[in-house]
């Protein structure tokens, strides 16, 4: 008798639980564009794990709120926000709103209950690591485009009783919940009773949090069972320690505890140094499988020594979480090999408006993110040859060390949020306009660090000189980030003017803006730029030398282990050989030109959100938040 024929091997991009494994490493979006289309069993595999967005801003008028209400039903993550006054929306209009909304949120979780809907969603296994699929098989899965809420993100002036609350009983499907409200009291029990499946909890704001979670009422709740928490971030809270440290014991999953400015006294007690160290040694009893920890605590500066105490209990790896970046910080972190990958700098009161975070980006070559919108980083330390017009005063304080001006070393990064300032102690009227400083800022960082795809820049009330606008005219050089091939969200806020004196500093950013009409309006701007550009090709660039001698000093005396460090770990940036144009205007005009000249100049492909100071806290699309402008322009004309 023959022997039977083998099965053949399957091939490993069709095997489910491989392909689930391999694209654990792809982002939202890249699942969506490079792997959803590419056959129908990884359509049905990952059509789940995508999270379907919708953006409902109260503040930008009813027409767009019924328009952004028709995604609801389809959605798994709601990001919804509000201002304290709303534009073009009448009290009628408003209440309306609201019960549509909760109407469709009860519809929404009703279907996610239905048994047959149950019959074909995507089962958990484990702790979230692993899925398998209902009795209908992976056919079923196209049924599931109504799928069920898993994320909210609500932030803004929403009262967290009157709006939120109400909403409780349709959000038990929620897995992760993001809050960034302020003034709002808040019941812990209240919000996990509603909320079982919860994984992921972040709330920040100046709020109180009530409740404690180890209450009999709420283990009946939960039929003592822990809690499925595998994040939690506390901000700007007031939380009491005893609630606290119950909350954590129910929650052995807990893998990141971030708790930033808080206050775990009774609400008006002082801050206690003791209680704060017995908080630590309790957490590290508890034996929780932590990869990610830190905590501060309101008006309390976080100190070298608690920042190893804070190391000691969860070593940081890849990550750093600091309240401030002062000397004696960096220092901790520089006694290990510099691999971080991810800094985040939560506030600004410690943070002085000095060197310390420019010559760490110039000696962290590994660092992919960085996230510090409230810090003080001076636009001259961009400015590598000098060209601001305050380089011929006497303020040489802030100017690099004796040497090469330092370039950033971390080329690969990939996420910036920054505060921006000015050149401190200048008096107004000496300060370089935006202009100027725009032209600095934008290009230093369209060259040094290529590969950004997330960019938030928070710029300061004194960067610019009062009434010198419009902040978005072309000269400014916001252009030069269309270099940025992978940027997905650009974010610019703070207190510049947010207006527009012309169209043409805005419809470059459009699709639809690269008409014949529109390129020849734009190359008769850059033709009034003409004398300038040859005063500016006349200018000598001011000698780093006569800026660099009050600094030698201080280069002296560097710990020789951290040059070595440095000397071992950091790599030149090649974009220093691109930076011959920085802060000319001749940099702008040569990126206008390449716009303009070819046909169909693919700039900013993957953009997906942008605001440009405006009031939305999620942002807009490219060609919605431009024409939003040009709107505004054509109404101000009018």
């Amino acid at each position: 008798m023959p022997p039977l024929p083998l099965a053949p091997r399957p091939s490993p991009i069709n095997v489910p639980e491989l392909l689930h494994h391999i694209f654990d490493f792809f982002t939202d979006y890249e699942l969506t564009l490079h792997v959803i289309p590419v056959c129908r069993l990884w359509f049905l595999l990952h059509q789940h794990r995508i999270a379907r967005e919708i953006y409902i801003d109260e503040f930008l008028g009813y027409e767009r709120l019924e328009r952004a209400l028709q995604g609801l039903p389809y959605a798994t993550r709601l990001c919804w926000s509000s201002g304290p006054t709303l534009r073009g929306v009448t009290r009628s209009q408003l209440k309306r709103h609201r019960r549509l909304m909760e109407k469709m949120l009860k519809d929404k979780h009703d279907d996610s209950a239905d048994v047959h809907f149950k019959r074909y969603r995507p089962v958990v296994v484990g702790e979230g690591e692993h899925y398998t699929y209902g009795v209908g098989g992976l056919d079923g899965l196209v049924q599931g485009s109504m799928a069920p809420l898993r994320e909210l993100v609500v932030e803004g002036s929403i009262d967290y009783q009157l709006r939120l609350v109400p909403l409780f009983p349709f959000l038990s499907t929620l897995r992760r919940l993001e809050l960034r409200l302020g003034g709002n009291t808040m019941n812990m029990c209240e919000l996990m009773a509603s909320c079982p499946s919860l994984e992921a909890l972040e709330i920040r704001g100046w709020s109180t949090i009530e409740g404690n979670l180890a209450e009999d009422y709420y283990k009946d709740l939960r039929q003592g069972k822990p809690l499925l928490l595998q994040s939690v971030i506390l901000g700007n809270v007031a939380y009491l320690q005893k609630n606290l440290v119950d909350m954590l014991t129910v929650t052995p999953r807990l893998r990141e505890l971030k708790l930033f400015n808080i206050n775990i006294g009774s609400y008006s007690w002082p801050y206690d140094p003791v209680v704060a160290g017995l908080l630590l040694t309790h957490i590290r009893s508890l034996s929780l499988p932590l990869e990610r920890f830190y905590i501060s605590y309101r008006d309390e500066p976080v100190t070298g020594e608690f920042q190893s105490r804070l190391l000691e209990l969860c070593p940081a790896r890849n990550e750093v979480f600091t309240w401030d970046f002062p000397p004696e910080i960096v220092n901790v972190f520089r006694q290990t090999q510099n691999t971080i990958t991810t800094l985040e700098i939560l506030e600004l009161r410690k943070c002085v408006p000095g060197s310390t975070l420019h010559q760490y980006l110039c000696s962290s070559p590994h660092l992919l993110h960085l996230r510090a919108p409230r810090t003080e980083y001076l636009v001259n330390h961009m400015d590598i040859h000098r060209r601001l017009t305050d380089t011929n005063g006497t303020n040489f304080n802030n100017t690099p060390p004796a040497g090469q001006p330092r370039i950033w070393a971390c080329s690969k990064l990939e996420t910036l949020h920054i505060g921006i300032h000015s050149i401190s102690g200048m008096p107004s009227s000496q300060e370089p306009p935006f202009y100027e400083q725009g032209r600095v800022l934008f290009g230093y960082v369209s060259r040094v660090t290529p590969r950004l795809r997330d960019v938030r820049f928070y710029c300061g009330a004194y960067l610019t000189k009062s009434g010198d606008v419009p902040r978005l005219a072309l000269e400014s050089g916001l252009c030069l980030l269309a270099r940025l091939e992978r940027l997905e969200r650009l974010w610019i806020v703070g207190h510049l003017s947010r207006e527009c004196m012309k169209a043409e500093d805005i419809e470059w950013m459009m699709q639809s803006g690269h008409t014949p009409e529109m390129r020849a309006r734009r190359q008769a701007v850059v033709a009034t730029w003409d004398k300038q550009l040859r005063e500016e090709s006349l200018l000598k660039d001011v000698p780093l030398q006569q800026q660099q001698e009050q600094q030698q000093q201080l280069q002296e005396q560097h710990d020789q282990q951290q040059k070595q460090q440095d000397q071992a770990t950091v790599e030149p940036n090649d974009a220093a050989g691109q930076l011959e144009d920085l802060g000319r205007l001749v940099d702008v005009k040569n990126m206008v030109e390449e716009m303009d000249s070819k046909q169909g100049f693919a700039f900013w492909p993957l953009l997906r959100r942008m605001s440009i100071y405006s009031d939305n806290a999620f942002g807009l699309s490219v060609e919605q938040e431009c024409q939003w402008k040009l709107d505004n322009l054509g109404r101000r004309r009018g």
